[in-house]
C-alpha cells in the first residue's frame, strides 16, 4: 500500500504513536494484530499488502481503508505537530502506564497521549474515581466534581 510508513516508525513508540493517528481508537484488527506481532511489524504488513494469518480478506479491506493515501498524506507533520504540541506519549511497559489497561487484552489502546503529571496514572487503580459520559452533563452532575478537593484530577470534555 503506502511506503514509507515503517521509515517514519523505526521502533515501537513511535509505530504506536503512528497508529493511533490512523487508526480508529479500540480497532479489534489493529489490536488483534498489535497483540500478535507488536506495532513495527503490523505497519510492516500495511506497505507489504500481504495476507495476515487469521485475518479475513474483508476484515483486511477494511483495515488497509485506514492507511489510503489521502489517510496518509502529511502523517509526518501530524506526528511532528503531536510531538511539539507538549503530550507525552505512554505505551505499555512505560512506568508511567495505566497497567489496569492490560486486562482489556487486544481492546486496550495503542498509546495514551498525557499532558501533566502521567506519574498519577502508575497509581492503584483503586485510588481513582472516574465519572464518564458521552454527551453534556446535566448540571446536577457537575456539583460532585467541581467540589472534589483540590488534590483530585478533574478533567472537562
Amino acid at each position: 500500500m503506502m511506503a514509507g510508513l515503517t521509515d517514519l516508525a523505526c521502533d515501537e513508540r513511535a509505530a504506536r504513536m503512528l497508529l493511533s493517528l490512523l487508526v480508529n481508537p479500540n480497532d479489534p484488527v489493529t489490536g488483534h494484530l498489535l497483540a500478535q506481532f507488536g506495532a513495527v511489524e503490523t505497519l510492516w504488513f500495511v506497505e507489504h499488502d500481504c495476507a495476515v494469518v487469521g485475518l479475513s480478506s474483508v476484515d483486511a479491506q477494511v483495515w488497509w481503508g485506514y492507511f489510503d493515501a489521502p489517510a496518509v498524506k502529511g502523517i509526518a507533520s501530524r506526528l511532528d505537530q503531536v510531538q511539539r504540541s507538549g503530550v507525552r506519549e505512554l505505551i505499555p511497559g512505560d512506568a508511567d502506564w495505566l497497567v489496569a489497561l492490560d486486562d482489556l487484552g487486544e481492546g486496550a489502546p495503542d498509546v495514551l497521549w498525557a499532558r501533566g503529571a502521567s506519574s498519577l496514572l502508575a497509581r492503584p487503580v483503586q485510588d481513582f474515581i472516574m465519572i464518564t459520559g458521552h454527551a453534556l452533563p446535566l448540571p446536577t452532575a457537575t456539583i460532585l466534581p467541581a467540589n472534589l478537593p483540590f488534590r483530585w484530577l478533574r478533567t472537562n470534555g
